[in-house]
């Protein structure tokens, strides 16, 4: 009896230092809905639009469609409608003061050439209501041909001009007007309406132009 009880004992403890040898598995925390790899953490570049010109129609004060415009003598008045674009061409010169009531100074110490420009011997120029200061006539002749990319230039003189001459969202050439800053580059798109798209991915648009630095 006492080695029947014995050997039943001795079963008792081994069958459960077998389970006390067996530890319970922890389970694996899943991720949360939130945690995302490092490395999918990114920040776009921020893209800056420059525009220099009128936000409402001169004709019906209503908002303006940026490719929709009139130009004379070298500045454009933006308006909301083509029906607008007739109006504005039969008198001109009134919708021009009346797009820009106003002159502001430009604040920039250096002109669009990379020059510093010395107030006693600026030349002067009044556009789309901004006072210009250039260090000379050269310069003058330079701004009348692209008055927005040297008004970027003398207000970011760190950044560099990309210089392409086709809009790099659909191919067509550029329209002098519409430039925006991406990664301390100016660059040039054909239609106001092409920035949008530009936003979408600005890193692969402006990677067809090769930009270095």
């Amino acid at each position: 009896m006492n080695r029947v009880f014995s050997m039943t004992l001795a079963a008792a403890v081994f069958s459960a230092g077998a389970f006390a040898q067996t530890p319970t598995p922890t389970p694996t925390p899943k991720p949360q809905e939130g945690d995302k790899p490092a490395a999918t953490q990114t920040t776009k570049e921020k893209v800056t639009v420059v525009f220099l010109g009128n936000e409402t129609c001169p004709v019906d004060a209503k908002a303006i469609d940026r490719d929709k415009w009139a130009e004379i003598d070298g500045q454009r008045i933006f308006v909301c409608s083509d029906g607008c674009i007739a109006t504005v061409k039969k008198d001109a010169k009134a919708m021009l003061a009346k797009a820009y009531p106003s002159a502001r100074p430009l604040d920039a110490k250096e002109c669009g050439c990379g020059m510093a420009v010395d107030a006693a011997k600026a030349t002067p120029i009044t556009w789309q209501g901004y006072k210009v200061a250039l260090c000379g006539d050269a310069c003058v002749t330079e701004f009348k041909k692209s008055p927005v990319t040297m008004i970027a230039l003398m207000t970011h003189p760190d950044a560099k001009d990309a210089k392409n001459t086709a809009d790099p969202i659909d191919g067509k050439p550029i329209d002098p007007w519409v430039v925006v800053l991406y990664k301390n580059h100016l660059i040039h798109l054909g239609k106001f309406s092409n920035i949008a798209a530009f936003e979408k991915d600005p890193a692969a648009v402006a990677a067809k132009l090769k930009l270095s630095g």
